[in-house]
């Protein structure tokens, strides 16, 4: 890439933002073709666009090479890396390409659903009626309290 391909990039990095112009140079147009054809940026609105994979954009700007670029995603999807925990019992996993895949099934236990109706009807008693059972219960504590001599009234029974 040259050099005011490269500056371009930079400030498309910085606004997130490409406007479409007839006048840009022919090597800014190739850029911009070149950006669409591999789905970096997309089409924002009428003469824009903006970055839509930024890690491609930032694997562009980090190679600074169209042709090194195309090399890269021709085979970036060629090492599939696998995370192998079997036996695994002190933290440590081991990550690599050419581990064999075993498919193990994740037996999840999950606890019993409550019936949800039930449950609204529960919550809505409770809601309608909580005074019914907050006044009594505060009655009956109280008296508690003035039987045991813990509240004093000024009353002798």
């Amino acid at each position: 890439m040259t050099e005011s391909q490269i500056n371009f990039l930079k400030e498309v990095k910085e606004s997130n933002n490409i406007v479409d112009h007839k006048s840009h140079e022919k090597n800014i147009s190739d850029l911009i073709n070149f950006l669409k054809s591999y789905k970096i940026i997309s089409k924002k609105n009428t003469n824009s666009f903006e970055v839509s994979d930024g890690f491609l954009f930032h694997k562009l700007l980090d190679v600074k090479s169209m042709s090194d670029f195309e090399k890269w995603y021709s085979h970036k999807d060629k090492f599939i890396v696998s995370h192998d925990f079997s036996g695994a019992t002190i933290g440590q996993f081991n990550q690599s390409d050419f581990l064999k895949i075993d498919k193990t099934e994740i037996k999840q236990i999950t606890p019993p659903k409550t019936n949800e109706k039930q449950y609204i009807l529960i919550v809505s008693f409770i809601v309608k009626f909580w005074w019914a059972f907050i006044i009594p219960l505060a009655a009956t504590i109280v008296g508690i309290l003035i039987e045991k001599g813990i509240i004093d009234i000024g009353f002798n029974f």
